[in-house]
């Protein structure tokens, strides 16, 4: 299974989510069954994550050094499972560009608080409650379903942003992990 991670600048939210759920897929022993990649819908290809973003990750002992930012392309969205994004705004980018599995394409918290506060424990059954959230509009006015953007804030602020990102992709990796592969196996 593929996981693709969306944000702005892909420095900050997406490669730390990507080194979260590589590392949960690597402790269960799974890291083959499972590939996590990141990309941003403004970055330039080739910046290093920041040093805010490097140092959050060093305390939870996932090392961020050889990050380098990559501009989202269509054949990355083409060959992800699943797309998750960390706002409205990356969700909107890859839909105006293509129409080709929008079904695939979520935001972060929608998972993760579905998982959580349903218990989902099976992937296409969180898929498809994350599916009727996200159709629904529920909380997309209001940001309630948002990663906030570090960049630029203090260390804090990242900090603030990892233990999000933790959670959400803990709760993620709770029903992915019972998924051997592919969707729908």
């Amino acid at each position: 299974m593929r996981v693709l991670f969306v944000c702005s600048g892909n420095i900050c939210r997406s490669p730390m989510a990507e080194a979260m759920l590589r590392n949960l897929a690597e402790a269960d022993g799974l890291a083959d069954q499972f590939f996590a990649e990141s990309a941003g819908v403004s970055a330039f290809d080739g910046d290093a994550a920041t040093p805010q973003s490097i140092d959050v990750m060093k305390w939870r002992d996932i090392d961020l050094t050889p990050h380098r930012s990559r501009r989202l392309t269509r054949p990355m969205l083409d060959g992800a499972d699943i797309v998750v994004c960390m706002t409205e705004g990356h969700r909107a980018a890859i839909e105006g560009t293509t129409t080709t599995g929008s079904g695939k394409v979520f935001l972060l918290k929608e998972l993760g608080e579905a998982a959580r506060n349903l218990g989902m424990s099976e992937l296409d059954e969180l898929l498809a409650v994350a599916r009727i959230v996200r159709d629904s509009d529920y909380g997309s006015e209001s940001g309630e379903y948002e990663v906030r953007d570090p960049y630029g804030g203090s260390q804090g602020e990242y900090d603030v942003t990892a233990q999000t990102l933790e959670v959400q992709i803990g709760d993620l990796w709770g029903a992915i992990r019972t998924t051997r592969g592919e969707p729908g196996n």
